[in-house]
């Protein structure tokens, strides 16, 4: 999982390494609104100036994003961490 922050898909570095892994909401794994079943998981979350590096993205099987209040741009990336790491072990 490669955490993101928006789900722009039209971000044109993300478009040089490939289409990108399809997105979920850590509201919605939780709430068991997806097709699948995450099974073994790991999360990869990048720093809080520039994210994750657009290749590691396209390795990954799927975008994850917290749902957040509109006027929010970002979490802190220990916020973050340990909201993502509580949702997904539930």
């Amino acid at each position: 999982l490669a955490a993101v922050v928006d789900d722009d898909e039209n971000d044109s570095d993300t478009e040089k390494e490939g289409a990108q892994p399809p997105l979920i909401t850590l509201e919605s794994l939780m709430h068991g609104r997806n097709d699948q079943s995450l099974g073994s998981w790991c999360c990869v979350l990048g720093n809080e100036g520039n994210g994750i590096r657009p290749e590691v993205i396209a390795e990954c099987d799927k975008r994850i994003k917290i749902g957040m209040a509109k006027d929010v741009d970002s979490l802190s990336l220990p916020v973050a961490a340990a909201i993502l790491m509580h949702g997904l072990s539930l």
